[in-house]
């Protein structure tokens, strides 16, 4: 049967009403591509701009010169040196508001404060490897302490022996002497009490007896109250070292400006080595 004509021109009406469809949704793709690759684009250049003004603004940036000396000996060392050229030649140089005898007694205190620090510092390392020692041992005899634990009490309620004798449950339940240094204290103080019990038959067992135990009890104990002491004398050098260098940098600073404004630049130089700077700039 024929198509009529009014059937081939619906026909042909709907064909270009689905290319036009399919034209839109190719434009609307098109039109989300395009608004994505702007996007990408802007962000691009955002980042390029923010990198550039920071590399601008690191170049113009002025360099901070370093403080020299930078250590307390060196600085003690020069302040020392200065005071010292500067009471042989008060006659004929003078720099105005500076206290030599002053500036010669802080740079002592601070040669002083310098050689006691070090000295805590080396004390403080010595008392961590004996702290570290004796902890070693201390751990060794708590592994050999749950060995004779459950030999003699068998593994019921094997727990709450553990416990009851200081030791408490780590990872994946394993019980042992707490890590930390003053709850350790305690906790072998609960050991010890443990031991004590009338009838206990590990105080006189041949080894790790109630007598090593209080051996390594009291040797952790004053290691570990020496440890705190001389963290808390570190603490103290530190807050009185601070205020004493400053004041002698400030000081040596100001004796070093006042040459190179007082005396043309060659002289400057050559008056700065004399008085005992060893270096172009402070």
């Amino acid at each position: 049967m024929k198509k009529t004509r009014l059937e081939t021109l619906q026909n042909a009406v709907k064909l270009a009403e689905a290319r036009l469809e399919k034209s839109q949704q190719v434009i609307i793709q098109n039109e989300k591509a395009l608004i994505e690759a702007q996007q990408k684009l802007d962000a691009e250049i955002a980042k390029a701009s923010a990198k550039e003004a920071k590399t601008t603004q690191n170049a113009n940036s002025p360099k901070k010169k370093k403080s020299r000396p930078v250590g307390q000996v060196a600085l003690g060392t020069l302040a020392n040196r200065l005071a010292t050229s500067l009471q042989n030649t008060s006659g004929t140089f003078n720099v105005p508001d500076v206290n030599l005898r002053n500036l010669q007694q802080k740079a002592n205190s601070l040669l002083q404060l310098n050689n006691q620090s070090e000295l805590l510092v080396n004390q403080k390392k010595t008392n961590t490897n004996s702290l570290e020692q004796v902890n070693t041992e201390i751990n060794a005899a708590v592994s050999r302490l749950k060995t004779d634990l459950r030999a003699l009490h068998g593994k019921t309620n094997i727990d709450t022996i553990y416990s009851n004798y200081g030791l408490t449950a780590e990872y994946n339940n394993n019980y042992a002497m707490v890590r930390d240094n003053t709850l350790r204290v305690d906790k072998l103080n609960v050991l010890i009490s443990k031991l004590q019990e009338n009838g206990n038959p590990i105080q006189n067992w041949p080894n790790y007896n109630l007598n090593a135990w209080v051996d390594l009890q009291q040797r952790h104990n004053q290691l570990w109250q020496e440890s705190e002491n001389l963290r808390a004398l570190r603490s103290g050098n530190v807050s009185q070292l601070a205020p004493v260098y400053e004041e002698v940098e400030a000081t040596v600073k100001r004796i070093y400006q006042y040459v190179n404004y007082a005396l043309p630049k060659t002289q400057a130089k050559s008056k700065l080595r004399e008085l005992g700077f060893l270096r172009e700039s402070f």
